[in-house]
């Protein structure tokens, strides 16, 4: 099975990284320079800077884009500009223990203040405040429960649309104090009214952003975080179509003890001008 056959009607991925595989990785000793776009649209992330601790590194083992905190590590496109209307998009991840800033995906090349972005940050031993951007206002401002909880996959969706007006997010992962095979949703859904604000704003801004510093800024740094995978969609996902996706991305790869399932088949965003 590939992600791309779980996209549903209405939809199209618009760019897919996959950490498992391992022939999309661009390797310059350490530290990751390239990772390929699975999606078919060429989308591929980069970093060309000359300094190691500015890469994040890579485990094959772990299938894992690796982010060490307070490196400021990223990786980026220029040109991603497909213009949506609305959004979905997925990342799946492990915390490795210290929960700090970290800019999940942003439409921007190299900030969080394109058309809009996702900040996860720390405010205690396993609660991350959850921060999502729709042009340079906040759209969603949330404390969650179980972000950095250490050593548990999660799976994180955050989904916008235009018409509607409205943005959701979502985390889901496996129990860590069961030890059965089982997909828990660990948060309810949040659906707030975002006051008007359109993807389609006024700031500017191409590309794509991983990671945690950017440009000359000290903000955000990056967490201790494996990224495993990040896909994108250019449709408004209901919990339904978004579920066979989300357990596509819990259970793809290396299982997480002590909970997650054996694996099955097999990784801040658009922007107007």
């Amino acid at each position: 099975m590939s992600l791309l056959s779980l996209t549903p009607a209405g939809a199209a991925c618009g760019a897919w990284y996959d950490a498992y595989d391992r022939s999309t990785i661009t390797l310059d000793g350490t530290r990751v320079t390239a990772v390929a776009d699975k999606s078919g649209n060429s989308v591929a992330l980069s970093n060309a800077e000359g300094t190691d601790t500015r890469h994040p590194t890579y485990s094959e083992s772990e299938g894992a884009l690796v982010f060490t905190h307070d490196a400021g590590q990223y990786l980026r496109h220029d040109t991603f500009d497909p213009d949506y209307d609305e959004v979905t998009f997925f990342f799946s991840y492990t915390s490795l223990g210290d929960g700090d800033y970290f800019l999940t995906v942003s439409q921007d090349n190299n900030s969080s203040t394109g058309d809009f972005s996702l900040r996860l940050s720390g405010s205690g031993p396993s609660t991350g405040n959850v921060k999502y951007y729709i042009g340079r206002s906040t759209a969603m401002n949330e404390n969650v429960d179980g972000v950095w909880d250490t050593g548990l996959k999660r799976v994180a969706t955050v989904t916008h649309s235009n018409a509607t007006d409205l943005s959701r997010f979502r985390l889901v992962g496996h129990s860590s104090t069961t030890t059965t095979a089982v997909t828990e949703y660990d948060k309810t859904l949040r659906t707030i009214s975002s006051g008007e604000r359109s993807l389609a704003g006024s700031v500017g801004q191409a590309g794509l952003f991983i990671g945690g510093d950017f440009g000359s800024s000290p903000w955000p740094d990056s967490v201790d975080v494996n990224i495993h995978e990040v896909a994108i969609y250019n449709k408004y996902m209901t919990e339904a179509e978004a579920a066979p996706i989300e357990e596509y991305l819990l259970n793809h790869g290396p299982p997480k003890a002590p909970t997650q399932s054996p694996p099955s088949t097999g990784l801040g965003i658009r922007a107007r001008r």
